[in-house]
């Protein structure tokens, strides 16, 4: 196989250690307002232009002149030598939007009304690292030919904030030239993820109580649960009971709690296995995890001493169970943790 290396524009030159380039701050300029181009500002940084340099005591330094960055969306990206297109709704009757037919393969059916031919990407904070000028980049000159994936710890801890434009396919995200109108409602690959977690992953060893998993590889079986959670909510919302249902045995089968105990993602299986019909599973989940909190809480109460992430986390999960058992119909057990709940929310509200 003859894999061509990853395209970008910039050079090593412009990515050396100690250069203008290894912090960039966000410095306010006058003259501009709103989002800048990411195309000219790349050619920017690549000239070592003036425009973007601000001295410190030893060197120059580049800057980051506006929060908000737009790149056009080109319909014929590098590979593609003649495109037809589709007109698709945009939800709104005076407007449509061109989908050209190349990303008719990246973008799922279900979301190809929220595909956008302008992407904005906006800075998280006050400033772009190295490793986020790599990214835009790699992202400006991929001109969408090979796929772009983030995991869930890349997306959280690049300095520029996709949620809007990253689609979950399984354990990671990929990014497409769409706009979601809610960031914090995920967009799921439906049927991509449901081949990956249910065919496609091993998932060795996570069932095996004599493994021990510290602290660290708990936390990823977290994410993994978590995968399952939003493949199974994207099922339910497409009506789809009989997969979710399928889904969610599969998390439990692969990650029971005999080898990795249940954690707060697991509360937030129980709302969804009880809308996949699996009452019994659900019930057993919100009693084991439900009476760890109890104890949890107590011992923490006997101790005394400031234990407050800890303790925030167990009552969040007695609020999750107690609501999904509630809704559900289970309404003398959900009283029971939801007094629970208040009797500790009340109790440590006077510490």
């Amino acid at each position: 196989m003859n894999l061509t290396p990853l395209p970008f524009s910039l050079t090593q030159e412009n990515y050396k250690q100690g250069g203008p380039n290894d912090y960039l701050p966000y410095v306010e300029r006058p003259n501009i307002k709103g989002a800048i181009s990411l195309d000219q500002y790349m050619k920017l940084i690549k000239s070592n232009s003036p425009a973007l340099q601000m001295p410190n005591a030893r060197a120059k330094y580049n800057t980051v002149p506006a929060k908000t960055f737009y790149l056009d969306v080109k319909s014929k990206p590098m590979g593609e030598s003649s495109l037809s297109s589709d007109t698709i709704s945009s939800g709104n009757e005076n407007e449509a939007k061109v989908l050209p037919a190349n990303f008719k393969k990246m973008i799922p059916t279900p979301l190809r009304n929220l595909y956008t031919d302008r992407l904005y990407i906006n800075l998280k904070g006050n400033a772009l690292e190295k490793k986020d000028l790599m990214i835009l980049d790699l992202i400006l000159t991929n001109q969408w030919e090979r796929p772009i994936y983030f995991n869930n710890t890349s997306l959280l801890g690049v300095n520029l904030d996709f949620k809007g434009n990253v689609v979950q396919e399984g354990n990671a995200y990929r990014l497409l030239p769409i706009e979601n109108p809610d960031p914090n409602d995920e967009l799921v690959n439906t049927p991509v993820m449901y081949e990956n977690m249910m065919d496609k992953f091993y998932w060795r060893e996570l069932d095996n109580p004599d493994v021990y998993y510290n602290e660290d590889y708990r936390n990823f079986a977290l994410n993994h649960r978590s995968s399952f959670n939003s493949l199974a909510q994207s099922l339910l919302d497409e009506g789809n009971k009989a997969q979710a249902g399928k889904v969610l045995e599969k998390s439990l089968a692969v990650m029971p709690d005999k080898s990795i105990p249940y954690d707060y993602v697991s509360a937030q299986s129980i709302k969804l296995l009880f809308e996949a019909g699996k009452k019994e599973q659900a019930t057993e989940i919100a009693q084991t995890v439900g009476d760890r909190a109890v104890a949890m809480l107590a011992y923490m109460t006997e101790q005394g001493g400031d234990a407050g992430y800890e303790r925030q986390k167990q009552m969040i999960i007695l609020n999750e169970i107690s609501r999904a058992l509630t809704n559900a119909g289970a309404t003398e057990l959900g009283k029971k943790y939801e007094d629970t709940l208040m009797r500790y929310y009340n109790q440590f509200n006077k510490m």
